[in-house]
């Protein structure tokens, strides 16, 4: 599960910090990525400037924090910029591995039915629900000018990306593929005669 506040004023430092299970970093990941992003990134790329539900939006780890050893094995810890990190233990919580985004949208991308194209920054979908986001571009977090919140690292969104056609392949590579009673009958496989 994304580490996420989705209730309170997440601006408001103390209140967040009061929430059961969050850490003054997690609280601190969450004012730096609301202050960067302001909204939903997504709901922001799909004409919606505000998501429908405005306390839903949260900040989320693109990497989620679980999969530390991940991380770790990749070097990720090195590609990061954010300043306000950089030589804590906690390098997972910095803005290069976050995002802003609504309950729906987070979804989607922990469940790796989306993804953002490291290079383009597009909306990939991998999932027909979600294949209404296909090609939308993200803007948001790389519209900040603030150099002490960076936006999503191109690394990060990297091993997503690649998560996300591993996840997609190893559910679809054996969806199609006949049984050697449907070669037989050709049920599946149309004949050249």
């Amino acid at each position: 599960m994304v580490e996420q506040i989705s209730y309170g004023d997440p601006h408001s430092p103390s209140q967040a910090e009061m929430l059961p299970g969050v850490t003054p970093s997690s609280a601190s990941f969450q004012r730096r990525l609301l202050e960067r992003d302001q909204t939903c990134a997504i709901c922001t790329a799909c004409g919606h400037p505000e998501p429908i539900v405005p306390s839903s939006i949260h900040g989320v780890h693109i990497i989620p924090a679980k999969h530390r050893q991940f991380w770790d094995s990749r070097g990720l810890s090195r590609t990061i910029t954010d300043q306000s990190v950089l030589g804590s233990d906690d390098l997972m919580s910095s803005c290069d591995n976050g995002i802003v985004l609504c309950q729906r949208h987070e979804h989607d991308l922990a469940n790796f039915y989306i993804s953002i194209h490291p290079e383009t920054h597009v909306i990939v979908s991998f999932q027909p629900p979600t294949a209404e986001l296909h090609g939308l571009k993200i803007t948001t977090p790389w519209d900040c000018q603030n150099p002490l919140l960076p936006p999503p690292n191109k690394d990060v969104l990297h091993l997503h990306f690649v998560s996300c056609i591993s996840r997609w392949i190893g559910r679809h590579a054996y969806a199609r593929e006949p049984d050697s009673d449907s070669l037989s009958s050709g049920s599946d496989i149309e004949s050249d005669e």
